[in-house]
């Protein structure tokens, strides 16, 4: 399921894109990052559309990232 969120990215237009469910793996474990809800979409191999969201950080400076 990651590279099919992966491959969403250039289509939406944001850098990352998280499922609901990592978003909330992330929340249960603490972590808080400044999302936006960008709706749900069907994903091959899924019956069911997931809920997807893009997080809005900062990743310059991030060794690997393509700021």
């Amino acid at each position: 399921q990651a590279s099919r969120l992966e491959g969403l990215t250039k289509s939406h237009n944001e850098r990352i894109i998280v499922s609901a469910r990592s978003l909330d793996a992330a929340r249960q474990q603490g972590a808080h990052f400044p999302h936006r809800h960008l709706g749900a979409v069907q994903v091959k191999g899924k019956h069911q559309p997931i809920e997807i969201y893009a997080l809005d950080v900062d990743c310059e400076g991030v060794e690997g990232s393509q700021a």
